[in-house]
């Protein structure tokens, strides 16, 4: 199974360098920088991303994504800690294609390829946006995302979609997010609403309302750090 995973990891490299050779001569310049990208959502917990990163439409970015926890967690359970889980780690690849791409004119569109060799997992996503001014301090956008995902010995893929309503008021850094997702567990839609607030350069905050269609609603408060290099 391993040996299998690994072939596909050798062809979705393989696709992703005959890529880079159809770019023909703009690829004789230098090398797209190193992005290096830290994220943390929760406490001890980080998302560390690194891989090439292009303005170019018609250059892909590649790279590998590790997701690892820095610190024991204590255990509601008599009070003892909980060693970090095992660091787990994913090979991905993403083309941005041009504004105006698909027939609504996003204003961005991806297509990104992302593999898990440790879970034998793989999933191809598909993403747009495109935002409206309305006037100079507020902005409305419309973003789709659809995701096939597979696994080992797994004769048909779960698919998941996002699709969201998202408000920003520029000058208080402000968004209210409306969004309605597919959970590919269940086949199930979701309903939730969601308020963000940018507090810093990379620190963001937001409250929201999950799953407003069942009976089983919940709440959440995220507090977020991004950075890039």
């Amino acid at each position: 199974m391993i040996a299998r995973t690994w072939r596909h990891v050798a062809l979705l490299a393989g696709a992703l360098a005959a890529s880079l050779a159809v770019a023909g001569p703009a690829m004789a310049q230098p090398k797209p920088p190193l992005s290096v990208t830290i994220t943390s959502a929760a406490a001890r917990s980080y998302d560390v991303s690194v891989g090439t990163h292009s303005a170019r439409w018609w250059v892909p970015s590649v790279g590998t994504s590790v997701d690892f926890e820095v610190a024991a967690t204590q255990s509601p359970a008599a009070g003892r800690a909980r060693a970090p889980n095992d660091p787990t780690g994913r090979i991905w690849g993403t083309v941005v294609l041009p504004a105006g791409s698909g027939a609504l004119e996003w204003d961005t569109t991806e297509i990104r390829v992302q593999m898990d060799p440790g879970a034998g997992q793989s999933s191809v996503s598909f993403s747009g946006s495109k935002t409206w001014k309305l006037g100079k301090l507020i902005a409305v956008s419309l973003e789709d995302s659809y995701t096939l995902t597979s696994e080992e010995d797994q004769v048909i893929p779960d698919w998941a979609a996002l699709n969201a309503v998202r408000l920003d008021f520029k000058p208080t850094r402000t968004a209210l997010v409306a969004q309605n997702s597919r959970n590919p567990d269940d086949g199930d839609w979701q309903t939730s609403l969601r308020a963000e607030q940018q507090i810093g350069d990379g620190f963001s905050i937001a409250a929201a309302l999950d799953d407003l269609t069942s009976s089983s609603a919940s709440k959440s408060i995220i507090a977020s750090f991004s950075r890039e290099w």
